[in-house]
């Protein structure tokens, strides 16, 4: 997001003079007005005073030209318009998951944002009649060597099925192992036995499917037993 790289105070800027020259034409109470007014009061006049040396000595302010200025101004107000428009698309959203589900987020790992992703990535669970089922939508079922048998072992996933719902499950799956002891616990248990990181990411991934399934299957929040 534009104001989380620059700040309000940056994006009005940047809205207001996108190049060197715009900002030295700008005079300081103006300037220390658009300031003030973006940083809540917090920025004062020493700051304009900095930023007004910095358009001095830029090295863009004799390469630049009027038209590059409307050109940045431009693409500036687009960005702003798409963050806006990103932000009203997520509120949609986030009402619409409330009014599907209110139960995915009580699994460790899953908050609102990864929420509505997994479960429009999975639809109806009951197309998924046991959980086993879920981990081979989700690709992160163990590959089969050419006997037939798992290859488990050496971290191998089949990366079958959708890559958004197995983006969501390795984003949840770390963050369930920073901030929940359970599967903390699973996860070094795992690594103690000599299983490489991502094996034991792994299932980690699995363990967080089968509650998923069961939370969804039987409409209930997660409850560790």
């Amino acid at each position: 997001m534009l104001s989380d790289t620059f700040g309000e105070t940056g994006k009005s800027i940047l809205q207001t003079a996108p190049i060197p020259e715009m900002i030295l034409n700008i005079s300081s109470k103006k300037l220390l007005k658009i300031v003030s007014v973006a940083s809540r009061g917090r920025l004062k006049q020493d700051f304009v005073e900095k930023l007004q040396s910095a358009a001095k000595s830029s090295f863009g302010i004799k390469l630049t030209t009027k038209a590059c200025a409307f050109e940045l101004k431009q693409l500036v107000n687009t960005i702003i318009f798409l963050e806006e428009q990103i932000d009203e698309l997520n509120l949609e959203i986030k009402a619409i998951y409330c009014v599907l589900d209110e139960y995915l987020t009580t699994v460790p790992g899953i908050g609102e944002v990864l929420a509505p992703i997994i479960l429009a990535e999975i639809g109806d669970i009951k197309n998924f009649s046991e959980p086993s089922k879920l981990v081979a939508f989700a690709g992160i079922d163990p590959t089969l060597n050419q006997s037939g048998q798992s290859n488990g072992g050496n971290g191998r996933i089949s990366k079958r099925g959708s890559p958004y719902l197995r983006y969501a499950l390795y984003t949840a799956a770390f963050a369930a192992i920073s901030k929940n002891n359970h599967f903390r616990d699973y996860y070094n248990r795992k690594k103690a036995e000599g299983k490489h990181h991502y094996v034991a990411l792994a299932g980690v991934q699995r363990k967080i499917v089968q509650i998923i399934w069961a939370v969804l299957t039987e409409q209930r929040p997660y409850r560790l037993h």
